[in-house]
């Protein structure tokens, strides 16, 4: 059976929207609180740690998900045809 895959660029503004749902849903959960925009105006001087820290956190969630969504849309697509692991004898001593 001939599969047509998306292009690489779907892939991407798919991963870019599906990662910040992702991402909202857990800043959502953990209850990280985002500073508002003229906050961001005011960045160093006026910022607190605890506010860097929300705010650091919060773009690291957004960043990793857009990632992990990519990688898993790209491999699921793109990935090798067989069904044998990368690294078939990686552990075992072999």
């Amino acid at each position: 059976m001939l599969m047509n895959n998306p292009s690489l660029f779907l892939i991407f503004c798919s991963s870019i929207l599906i990662g910040s749902v992702c991402a909202m849903a857990l800043i959502w959960l953990f209850g990280i609180e985002i500073s508002e925009l003229e906050r961001f105006s005011q960045f160093p001087e006026k910022w607190t740690v605890l506010e860097f820290i929300w705010n650091a956190t919060a773009g690291i969630i957004l960043i990793g998900s857009i990632r992990a969504v990519y990688v898993a849309l790209h491999g699921h697509y793109y990935g090798e045809p067989s069904n044998e692991p990368p690294n078939s004898g990686a552990g075992w001593g072999t």
